[in-house]
This record gives structure tokens, sequence and C-alpha cells, in this order.
């Protein structure tokens, strides 16, 4: 059904379905398995209807208590009552949510201005932000699972490290190498 032009594309990916409540499909996702040298697009998101707020396991969360919003499907898969933007901004995410449980877990990259410039604006709206440790050499909640640190560990690291307001102001500063 395709042309062998567009087959020169082709490449495996984990399909994540977007579930809103009662178990209605309104999207997926499709993720690159293999790391490739180039940036290529990691994720590709398919939204069938737009209606729904775009993020991952939203059918699963008790929004009466904290949730964690990640970047990522596969980061808030280890993490207990939390979610993941698909083809949103974490923030986007969060206006949906009471802001005194929404917590928002960019990846750590305190090297790339976007990240940076994400959390400023996150910070700037008030909303509380989790701050990875300067010394903790992982992108992302799969890569630290990946490099065998425990769920709940990574759980407690963003508890202890949560902050708002003027206080992650102050840790954005110290946090930030952009």
């Amino acid at each position: 059904k395709f042309s062998e032009e567009a087959l020169k594309h082709d490449e495996e990916r984990l399909v994540i379905p977007l579930i809103w409540s009662e178990n209605k499909l309104f999207g997926f996702q499709g993720r690159r398995i293999k790391q490739l040298d180039n940036d290529g697009q990691k994720y590709y998101t398919i939204i069938l209807d737009n209606s729904q707020i775009k993020a991952f396991d939203w059918d699963k969360v008790n929004t009466t208590r904290a949730i964690e919003i990640f970047e990522g499907p596969i980061d808030s898969m280890f993490i207990p009552n939390s979610i993941a933007a698909a083809g949103s901004t974490l923030t986007q995410i969060a206006d949906h949510l009471d802001t005194k449980n929404a917590v928002l877990c960019f990846d750590n990259e305190p090297r790339a201005k976007i990240t940076c410039k994400k959390m400023d604006a996150a910070i700037s709206l008030g909303y509380k932000v989790a701050f990875w440790p300067v010394d903790l050499n992982f992108k992302d909640v799969n890569e630290m699972i990946l490099g065998g640190m425990d769920a709940g560990y990574i759980q407690r690291m963003i508890d202890s490290n949560t902050k708002q307001g003027l206080e992650a102001k102050l840790e954005m500063s110290a946090w930030r190498k952009c």
C-alpha cells in the first residue's frame, strides 16, 4: 500500500494507546524503538478526538491526589498516579488539574534551552516543578530504571526535589546550565 519512497522512512515503533474515560480510544502515539544517530522524531502522535485532554493514562489517575506529569508515556509508567503529555505541553495538561496536585516533571536536560524555557514558564505560572539532582546522569525516568534505579527511590527523589514559587526560581538558577 505504500510506495518505496515512503517505506524508506519506515522504522519500528511501539504503539501507545491514548484512552479517555470509559475505555474510549482518542488517539495513539508511535514511539521510536531504536535510538538513531540523527535527530529523527522520537514520537508521532495521532489524535482522533481533539476534544479530549491529550495525556497518556489520564483514565487511570486519581485527580484528588498528587499527580506527576511527565514528558514521555514510558516515564509515567513507572511512577504511580502519573500521566504524560501526548502532543501537549506539561502546563497544558496541568491546566486541567487542581494546581496543588500537579507536579511537572521535565526531562533532566539542564543544558537544553527549550527545556529551561518551559520550566521557567511553568514556575512563572505558579506550578510545582520537580528538579533532578545536579549530579544525576540520566535524561528521564526510563533511563533511570534502565540504569538500575528503583521506582520508589525515583518517586522519593521527585517528592524531595519539588519546588514552587520563589524557591523554584532559586532552584532553577542553580540547576540550569543553559
